[in-house]
């Protein structure tokens, strides 16, 4: 455009100081113009197309890490798992020897040093990932498997709760998966503060209307609801709070979707509910 201002006025002057005709040159820049202006377009359209698949294959190889460490770690379940049932076995054979002799001792010593404590061992929060097995979505699956997995990385105790098979509908996918992120996000970095950390994700289906659900707890006995969602509000400092605004702003464009906040007794509860 300012090339084509730029030649109009020179051409211009031209005309008025020494009697040149310019129109044959006017039409001479403005196809100029043109092949500049599609130039220019096809060249953004271009480094447009490249950034948007550069994001794509960085987001696919993020999923494809994803995954691949929930599949890893589901491994290592199965190989406890199949170990715990070789010893369970042979624990089995004990007692069912210790019945046929009728040598109580001898029962109660393998229910005391054994059997007592594996309850406990089997409730421990790592084998809930297999629940993931449930949400028919792998790009959900593996965010929240790596939400999971970072969790516990940083000590935190994780409880997850997907009762049924599910999902995600009612929203674009990369929405809703941007609002799980940013909630998971900011649970983690208020319960890693606490004396004992935890975290509870459920992801449920109840009639017409799926709800996730993310509870933490906090140092404080209680946060105002009223003014978490304030951009650049944070608990933890100064432009820490950008991310619940921006999932005020995501949901604002969806009438079917809410989110409920919750804070009592040091616990921290968001509910979102898409109908």
């Amino acid at each position: 455009m300012i090339f084509y201002i730029v030649f109009v006025q020179f051409f211009s002057y031209l005309e008025i100081t020494h009697n040149v005709v310019n129109l044959s040159y006017r039409k001479l820049i403005v196809i100029i113009y043109i092949i500049l202006f599609l130039s220019s377009v096809n060249i953004l359209d271009r480094n447009l197309r490249e950034r948007i698949q550069q994001q794509l294959s960085e987001q696919r190889e993020l999923q494809l890490r994803n995954m691949s460490d929930y599949s890893q770690h589901i491994e290592e379940l199965y190989n406890e798992l199949r170990s715990f049932r070789h010893d369970y076995i042979n624990i089995l054979r004990s007692l069912k020897l210790g019945i046929d002799t009728h040598d109580l001792p001898a029962i109660e010593q393998i229910y005391n040093q054994v059997l007592k404590d594996s309850g406990q061992a089997l409730n421990q929060s790592k084998y809930d990932l297999g629940r993931l097995s449930n949400i028919h979505n792998d790009a959900l699956k593996s965010v929240l498997s790596a939400k999971f997995l970072e969790a516990q990385s940083k000590g935190i105790e994780i409880d997850l709760e997907v009762p049924q098979e599910i999902k995600p509908q009612g929203m674009e996918l990369l929405d809703f998966i941007t609002i799980v992120s940013i909630l998971a996000d900011n649970a983690m970095e208020a319960a890693v503060e606490t004396s004992h950390p935890v975290v509870s994700f459920a992801f449920l289906e109840q009639e017409n209307r799926q709800i996730f659900i993310v509870e933490n707890t906090i140092k404080e006995f209680s946060i105002h609801s009223d003014t978490i969602f304030k951009k650049g509000f944070s608990t933890k400092g100064e432009n820490r709070g950008l991310g619940l605004s921006n999932v005020q702003n995501i949901i604002s464009h969806y009438p079917n979707v809410s989110l409920r906040t919750i804070s009592h007794d040091h616990s921290f509860r968001q509910e979102l509910e898409i109908k």
